[in-house]
């Protein structure tokens, strides 16, 4: 079916539409099953022919007329496969409808406190500035490398969620070697190598200053930059600046204490608060590549000729594959940023899969759940399609898609710029395979009561229920498990948990008063629950005291033990007592 609007021309819309034929070797060939009716495809078309429209001639077919089209499964009215980039049809629009107010509600929920990003924002960064001047005073060497800080991560790409208390920052090396001095070698799929040529380790030595042999010396083995020695390396100028540390006044004076870790290809600093609080901060030491450079092994893709040169940048993070010890993870942290940006209902529907994913404690990271709803960008870049009033219908698309990736053989989620690297390669077959049937239940929930979206979303959030009712709302949902699982099939129990409305058709109304009286029941049993419950918990909380006390004479004990090994550190010691 082609849309041919024709310049300056006022002819009706419709006359505009027509059916081509292919022609092979002179003669035709049926190129689409013959649609049901002519009216009905029309019709069925214009529900994606208003973008073709703005865009000019495109060629468009109707989703009735495609092999392996939707097909209605039995008893629920949805489809049973979806292909994510056909048209919307009526179901899905109305569906659509019914999700708008629930959505709405867990964006509400999920929106981050701005009192509290503020504050912590303000702390960070006063944090920071007054770190890193310490440690360029300290460090010849850092004060040689160090170039810029840049956040990246799900709090500087707007896909954070509920409070902005962890924060991923690269610290971005200036290496000084000349282009022609180093090489980037593809030797692993989302890695390379960094080695230095023979000629810049003669260099640098040579002209006449010594600033460079720790470089030479303590980062690298045999030519190449080792990543683990650079996090290190990171790490032991950090504790040596914090070791010292005296807070300021200002923002900062806000903070409690300062810890120090290492996990993964970051530096962590654990930052508490004085009232309780905790803000967690990822530094990872990267090494900045500028477009036009670009590596090899990975295929530059169409989408990019828009994007400005700044934002093709790309970087080496210290995150090597078991056992190659050597290479560094590819990092495009700027392009993918601009590939969600302004991309309507996108940004959302990341959040809603990353809130799931709390919800229900899936074994997938976050940065794969965003990788696969790029990855569905990618194939359909119409702003049309990803407008934020298609939100309900383009979440339950893409939350289906993705539980049917789960569910296949092989890589399920691959690395954005380098397919061969998936992302969920450290996820079980099992683990794979429960996240997707959990997916596709919620799925199939969430067409037949889309009234439960909240719930289904934020597992164990009911909207209008403070937390401490869940608990007793749940043992009474048990009791009508257990009524309905003695006499009831199996399909009339699903059908009961999913939609209420069913409940009376499959039942009875003599099962209906059995349930009933099951829940007085509970309800009466739940009181004395609720009592028993706080009893002990109140023995519970006593018991905790205790092993606190245990815990805060251990830790003393342990205090003493590390200032008797560390000397330098007595003087921090002393001053955390006075505080």
């Amino acid at each position: 079916l082609i849309y041919d609007p024709v310049p300056n021309e006022p002819s009706s819309f419709w006359d505009k539409l027509k059916w081509v034929t292919p022609r092979k070797g002179g003669r035709k060939t049926s190129a689409l099953p013959p649609p049901l009716s002519a009216e009905r495809s029309l019709r069925e078309a214009t529900l994606s022919l208003s973008a073709a429209a703005a865009k000019g001639c495109r060629s468009l077919i109707p989703y009735s007329c495609l092999q392996g089209s939707r097909q209605s499964e039995p008893e629920s009215g949805r489809p049973q496969t979806i292909d994510l980039f056909l048209p919307f049809d009526h179901a899905e629009r109305d569906l659509n409808a019914k999700l708008k107010p629930q959505l709405h509600s867990i964006r509400a929920s999920l929106e981050l406190n701005s009192e509290v990003t503020a504050t912590n924002v303000t702390i960070l960064k006063t944090l920071l500035e007054d770190i890193f001047v310490q440690m360029m005073q300290t460090d010849p060497l850092f004060h040689l490398l160090f170039k810029r800080l840049e956040y990246t991560g799900s709090y500087s790409d707007g896909l954070r969620i509920k409070k902005a208390d962890e924060f991923d920052i690269n610290l971005v090396l200036n290496l000084p070697f000349e282009k022609d001095e180093f090489t980037v070698s593809d030797e692993c799929p989302g890695h390379v190598g960094y080695e230095v040529g023979p000629a810049a380790v003669d260099r640098l030595p040579q002209e006449g200053d010594a600033k460079w042999v720790p470089l030479l010396e303590n980062l690298m083995d045999g030519g190449r930059l080792v990543p683990d020695r650079v996090t290190q390396w990171l790490e032991s100028v950090l504790l040596g600046v914090l070791r010292t540390y005296v807070v300021l006044s200002g923002p900062s004076s806000a903070m409690e204490k300062i810890r120090l870790r290492q996990h993964g290809p970051a530096v962590t600093l654990n930052i508490e608060l004085k009232d309780g609080n905790q803000i967690d901060v990822d530094l990872v030491p990267v090494i900045e590549f500028r477009h036009p450079r670009w590596p090899t092994g990975v295929q530059k893709k169409g989408w990019m000729a828009n994007m400005l040169p700044e934002d093709c940048n790309w970087f080496l993070i210290p995150k090597p594959p078991v056992p190659k010890s050597h290479l560094w993870r590819l990092h495009f942290p700027n392009i993918e940023k601009r590939l969600i940006e302004d991309q309507g209902c996108v940004k959302p529907i990341i959040r809603l899969l990353k809130a799931m994913r709390d919800s229900y404690g899936w074994n997938l990271s976050p940065y794969s759940l965003k990788t696969f709803v790029m990855s569905q960008v990618v194939k359909n870049d119409d702003a049309q399609y990803w407008h934020p009033d298609n939100q309900g219908m383009l979440f339950v698309r893409v939350l289906d898609c993705l539980g049917h990736v789960l569910a296949q053989p092989g890589p399920a989620i691959s690395f954005f710029f380098h397919p061969e690297v998936d992302l969920t390669e450290t996820v079980t077959r099992e683990t794979r395979d429960n996240i997707s049937g959990q997916i596709k239940r919620i799925v199939r929930k969430l067409w037949l009561s889309p009234d439960q979206c909240y719930e289904l979303v934020l597992k164990d959030q009911r909207k209008g229920r403070a937390s401490s009712d869940i608990v007793v709302g749940d043992v009474v949902w048990n009791n009508i498990r257990n009524v309905v699982s003695n006499n009831v099939s199996r399909h009339c129990s699903t059908q009961l948990l999913m939609c209420a409305g069913d409940v009376e058709r499959d039942l009875g109304l003599d099962k209906i008063n059995e349930i009933l009286a099951a829940v007085k029941e509970s309800v009466k049993s739940n009181k004395q629950y609720k009592k028993e419950t706080m009893d002990k918990l109140r023995e519970i909380y006593t018991d905790i005291r205790d092993i606190n006390s245990r815990v805060a004479k251990l830790e003393s004990i342990n205090e003493v033990a590390k200032i008797k090994e560390d000397p330098l550190g007595m003087n921090v010691a002393i001053r955390d007592v006075k505080t």
